[in-house]
């Protein structure tokens, strides 16, 4: 058997840095990921967790995957899959391998043993204990298979399926409650929490429609979707470094020549490791999975927006988007989204959203699943 190399995820990502990884690991034979166990910087970091989780899923589904992952777990101590089982990321990274070895490479670890941490926390969601679930500020509703229910996990589930839209609203604002303070929460309005609330649903549905089957209609054996929270602070130079010169005037607008500034961000993500929007978008059209040319699947994409519609199809389908652009133009927010070789990103300018061509870079490889992101500033009048 061929020796296995450590490839290292490190902990300071850019998008810059991340299309650098994303194409080693992707073109990189008999490698194991190596994710620190305290995952990334700045946290879930403006989404760029979540897209991480799909680059590990299309790097197990490749070809070139050993499906093996060395972690920084003594072999003595689990004191790393706590750590690791703390992050909607950590628990994809031990869910998206078939083989988990210890800090030496050598000693190979139960799947029962490196979740057990996170028995307690899904325990907490279980029971609307959101504000002790996890560490700090992030609240996350973990779905993976395999595990116990196939990851459906309550409250997102009832009885098997999906809760109802108006569960969905309460279950946002509970978590919003658990995440922020009261003076935060003030910031917000029953608009927001209505619209989000009805949002969320939506695009967690369509993870439940659309990213548990691979192109022909097979079950994935292993798959992660969820919804993650949290509360970051960043800099002005953090935020650039993220998200780039395309949105320096927004972000110039929020500091007000006060680079030094520290501004508190909402991010709430909706992840799944299907099959993306494109393909998902052709066979709900009943088309073939041939390759698709970059043209189409960009107009794909901003087809999905123009309509506010997701790809099912029923009528309402994506009415909770589109009325959640809308309200997040009077909150100064925006969103970014990754799918295929696509990443969308687009925050408000002279009071509106505008999803176009200009809202889209084009990755050289493609990732499997959907990651989409809403990023809200918190910005109280006194410190304007």
């Amino acid at each position: 058997m061929e020796l296995l190399k450590t490839f290292i995820i490190p902990k300071e990502l850019n998008p810059i840095k991340f299309d650098e990884i994303t194409n080693s690991l992707l073109n990189a034979p008999n490698v194991m990921p190596r994710l620190s166990s305290k995952g990334i910087k700045f946290g879930t970091a403006l989404g760029l967790e979540h897209q991480i989780i799909l680059l590990l899923a299309s790097w197990y589904r490749s070809n070139n995957s050993s499906k093996t992952i060395r972690t920084y777990v003594d072999e003595t101590s689990n004191t790393g899959f706590e750590d690791l089982c703390q992050s909607m990321l950590g628990m994809a990274y031990l869910t998206l391998c078939d083989n988990i070895l210890s800090r030496n490479g050598q000693q190979k670890i139960s799947k029962s043993e490196a979740f057990k941490s996170a028995t307690e926390s899904i325990e907490k969601l279980q029971t609307y204990n959101f504000k002790e679930a996890f560490k700090g500020r992030n609240v996350f509703f973990p779905c993976l298979k395999p595990s116990k229910g196939n990851g459906k996990i309550s409250p997102l589930y009832r009885d098997g399926k999906v809760a109802s839209r108006g569960e969905f609203k309460y279950i946002f604002l509970e978590s919003l409650k658990a995440l922020l303070s009261p003076k935060e929460l003030k910031s917000l309005n029953n608009t927001f929490f209505i619209n989000m609330g009805s949002c969320i649903y939506e695009l967690f549905k369509n993870t439940e429609d659309h990213s548990l089957k691979d192109e022909v209609g097979n079950y994935y054996l292993k798959s992660v979707r969820g919804i993650s929270l949290s509360v970051s602070t960043y800099k002005q130079s953090d935020l650039h470094s993220r998200l780039g010169d395309n949105h320096k005037d927004y972000i110039n607008s929020l500091y007000t020549n006060k680079e030094n500034r520290l501004i508190t961000f909402l991010e709430v993500s909706i992840v799944d490791t299907g099959i993306g929007y494109s393909k998902s978008w052709l066979r709900y059209n009943n088309k073939g999975f041939e390759y698709i040319d970059i043209n189409a699947e960009v107009e794909t994409v901003l087809t999905c927006f123009k309509k506010h519609r997701t790809t099912r199809a029923s009528s309402s389908a994506g009415s909770g988007l589109s009325n959640v652009i809308d309200c997040l133009t009077d909150l100064n927010a925006g969103f970014i989204l990754r799918t295929g070789r696509i990443q969308l990103s687009c925050f408000t300018r002279e009071n509106t959203i505008i999803v176009d061509e200009k809202s889209i870079k084009i990755a050289k490889n493609e990732l499997v699943g959907t990651s989409f992101t809403i990023v809200v500033p918190l910005i109280f009048k006194e410190e304007c």
